[in-house]
């Protein structure tokens, strides 16, 4: 399946803005520093509470290691075309940004901590499928997708440097978008 062109812009988008200051040894060189990130736009709320806004939207495109660029690059590969396909796409660019200032936004009110990352905007994909398997009824999606978020969840949990309230705030985003936004197939009961 090919990736439609949002897609491929984003993945690029957080590609280039992940090497190409290791690259060229913008702020210091190839780091993974906390500081490094808040310098380039990273979510923190001291900054963003003196009126650095952009830093809700940047912070989407910033990733700590390559695993944390793969991981949510590959998620985009995965439930882009789908949601594209249930959505359109003007529907999936807008449940991406979206959920990602929404994931940002809950972040920056629940919790002091720097945060970066596309994960909110991932998870406002995932879901805009939970409200479509809503809508239609469909147990088996509904589980599947349930199982993803409540393992992605518990590793937020159990694990370090993990914004869970970035990935709550960018599903519940999701999901609203899910049921207002028109859908490009008709709803009907799928098992």
């Amino acid at each position: 399946m090919i990736l439609e062109l949002f897609s491929l812009i984003i993945i690029a988008i957080n590609t280039i803005v992940y090497f190409l200051p290791r690259f060229f040894s913008f702020g210091g060189g190839f780091t993974n520093s906390i500081e490094y990130f808040i310098d380039i736009f990273a979510k923190n709320n001291e900054a963003i509470a003196s009126g650095q806004y952009y830093r809700l939207i940047t912070s989407m495109f910033l990733h700590g290691n390559i695993l944390h660029l793969f991981v949510n690059m590959y998620s985009l590969i995965v439930l882009a075309p789908i949601v594209s396909r249930l959505y359109g796409s003007y529907g999936l660019l807008t449940i991406y940004f979206v959920s990602g200032v929404a994931g940002s936004l809950f972040s920056y009110f629940l919790t002091p901590a720097v945060s970066i990352g596309a994960s909110g905007a991932i998870f406002g994909l995932v879901g805009a499928l939970l409200a479509f398997s809503i809508q239609t009824k469909s147990k088996k999606m509904f589980k599947s997708i349930g199982y993803v978020v409540g393992i992605n969840l518990f590793i937020g949990i159990v694990g370090t440097g993990i914004d869970n309230w970035a990935h709550i705030g960018g599903m519940l985003a999701g999901l609203l978008l899910g049921y207002f936004l028109p859908k490009q197939v008709k709803i009907s009961k799928i098992n």
